[in-house]
């Protein structure tokens, strides 16, 4: 089994990468740092290699000569330093095989692996990916609405709980990995009888479901003041008896208009995905799949305005100071992965954001603002989760 040995401090991205190399049959080797690189290529003679460019400890690039002294060779993936020069550079003086830019497209960076493998140790071929289906016309803005964190819904029995990894504040790196990646599969996230599921398209979440009675569009729409609960009471017996789609049935009996159902039904998955943002414990899993073309109606948002939105609106306060006290300081990302100009932030948060740097603290920070400290230190909160700014210190 061929072993390719993957380099990156995204331990999220690193985590999603080692399950879609494990996927082709190949074992993953998984470091977060250049020195256990370097003893990991003595150790484990990798076939091939993914290094990051910019890591905490060295660069990049000297993983690469490591590599290239062993006989392995390897590809770059970088988020700073981009540009056609700059792969020319990767290749011609440190030779890199390849070069990719984050985001990147996973299926480009496997088969680029593949073709640096031995040609005796072939690895099976990816899953088929069927064609996704035509994206829906997009949603009105959110409105407000109260979600449950957690119910006594949930079914008396589960599955067994995910085993990729702990959650605990890393929701927003986990939807960042599937952007830098463009990856399409599932992000199943569990907290005891609870399960949900995040369905992602070359990187954007598009649908969500959970194993809550309280998430389904029905209820939903009963606590949004939408339906009440006699119409939900009669729309349940149809669906029962004919296995059709709630949303299909409440149209068909006037309690909602066509051109309400793709609405109503975006506001039920967001909510869904929101929720989540309140666990702060859990566990995790990926799993890699076609896009979900039996769904007629999907999401279409920015990964980065989920996370802003989540953790502004869902992480409790105490949370939040947890996260970042008064005393932290913020300078701007070096890498950010989403830019501010595709971020929907108001004039004051655009306000603030401009004057973050030089060390500045959070409280320093509110205390320019025109808005209350708690509702500074949430957007501030929300621009750090998604590396937009930086924790200093």
């Amino acid at each position: 089994m061929p072993r390719i040995l993957v380099v990156d401090d995204n331990q999220e991205l690193l985590t999603l990468l080692g399950r879609r190399i494990s996927a082709e049959g190949w074992e993953p080797v998984l470091v977060n740092r250049g020195k256990a690189a370097i003893e990991a290529i003595a150790a484990q003679r990798p076939e091939a290699a993914v290094v990051d460019v910019l890591l905490p400890d060295m660069m990049g690039y000297d993983i690469g000569a490591c590599c290239k002294n062993a006989g392995v060779p390897f590809v770059f993936a970088t988020g700073v330093f981009k540009g056609s020069r700059a792969a020319q550079e990767a290749r011609a003086q440190h030779g890199a095989a390849g070069y990719f830019e984050k985001p990147f497209d996973v299926e480009d960076l496997v088969e680029s692996l593949r073709g640096l493998l031995p040609a005796s140790a072939p690895p099976r071929p990816p899953p088929p990916v069927e064609p996704a289906a035509a994206p829906p016309p997009p949603f009105e803005a959110d409105f407000d609405v109260e979600v449950a964190v957690d119910s006594d819904d949930a079914p008396a029995e589960a599955e067994p709980p995910p085993s990729e990894g702990r959650l605990r504040d890393n929701l927003p790196e986990l939807f960042t990995a599937f952007y830098l990646a463009q990856q399409t599969g599932e992000l199943t996230v569990q907290h005891g009888q609870v399960k949900k599921t995040v369905f992602f398209e070359k990187g954007r979440p598009r649908f969500a479901i959970s194993n809550l009675r309280s998430d389904r569009l029905g209820p939903f729409l009963v606590r949004v003041g939408k339906l009440t609960e006699a119409q939900l009471g009669e729309a349940v017996e149809i669906v029962d008896v004919t296995r059709r789609r709630m949303g299909e049935v409440l149209v068909e009996l006037g309690h909602l208009e066509p051109e309400e159902k793709a609405y109503y039904v975006g506001q039920q998955v967001k909510a869904i995905i929101y929720t989540v943002f309140a666990w702060e414990e859990g566990e995790y899993r990926f799993h890699f799949t076609a896009a979900r073309a039996d769904e007629e109606i999907k999401l279409d948002l920015h990964p980065a305005s989920i996370i802003l939105r989540g953790v502004k609106r869902l992480y409790r306060p105490e949370r939040r100071r947890r996260l970042l006290p008064d005393d932290a300081r913020l300078a701007p990302a070096g890498a950010p992965v989403y830019p501010p100009e595709e971020l929907s932030l108001a004039a004051w948060e655009q306000q603030l954001l401009s004057r973050v740097g030089a060390g500045r603290t959070v409280a320093e920070l509110a205390r320019e603002s025109v808005k209350p400290f708690d509702e500074v230190r949430a957007s501030l909160c929300g621009l750090v989760a998604a590396r937009v700014l930086d924790r200093r210190g």
